[in-house]
């Protein structure tokens, strides 16, 4: 998919290191609820969005987005399976507590819009672009040297420390190690999606699927 992997790493990496720093420091602005929403969804998914594309277009293959974003109904089946298995997971491990509604008003219809879509479509969207459509290959065609096993588990391992060490600096350092199961189980899961079909439709979808019913619980 990289015709220079070495090269896609090092984007990679600053796209990493940009997010870190955006997550690190990046207080919010006052603003109406909807319109702050949608702020602070843009400035958190740029450094991930733009990795990905500079990536794509320095170093990727041609037809990079023809291979990866064609969808299958396997992928579909396959993405709900895995979505729906680290769901469980987590929830017997560590289950959803909390309301993702505290602080919103009655009149803060647009503010719970924005989020609610935000955490359920968007943010898996992206972050599967990243992690699986950038990190994951990439890792595992610097590595085919090892042998195909090797750099398989390699780039699952690299991309998943990556994918749950930013959830943990999102959360302020607040997050229990029991309640980074659940990104730990997504990225496992759609790391090894993404390397049996080299398509991003299944881990897209279970992605979705985990966040959306994390999301419903919160609201119920």
């Amino acid at each position: 998919m990289y015709r220079r992997p070495d090269i896609a790493l090092v984007i990679a990496l600053a796209g990493f290191a940009a997010s870190w720093a955006v997550l690190s420091v990046y207080g919010g602005i006052t603003a109406a609820p909807w319109l702050q929403q949608t702020i602070d969804l843009v400035v958190i998914s740029a450094p991930a969005v733009a990795a990905v594309f500079v990536a794509v277009v320095v170093a990727g293959r041609p037809g990079f987005w023809r291979r990866v974003l064609v969808v299958r109904g396997s992928d579909l089946l396959l993405g709900l399976g895995v979505g729906l298995t680290a769901r469980a997971l987590v929830e017997v491990v560590s289950p959803t507590t909390g309301s993702l509604l505290a602080g919103f008003g009655g009149a803060s219809l647009g503010g719970i819009a924005v989020l609610i879509v935000g955490a359920a479509i968007v943010t898996p969207i992206v972050e599967e672009l990243y992690f699986r459509g950038l990190i994951v290959p990439a890792v595992a065609e610097a590595s085919a040297g090892a042998g195909r096993i090797v750099a398989a588990v390699t780039s699952v391992v690299v991309s998943t420390v990556a994918f749950v060490a930013l959830h943990y600096i999102a959360s302020n350092g607040a997050a229990s190690w029991p309640a980074l199961i659940g990104p730990a189980a997504v990225s496992v899961g759609c790391g090894i999606l993404f390397l049996l079909t080299g398509r991003l439709g299944g881990p897209i979808v279970a992605h979705v699927v985990f966040n959306a019913i994390g999301v419903a619980l919160l609201i119920w």
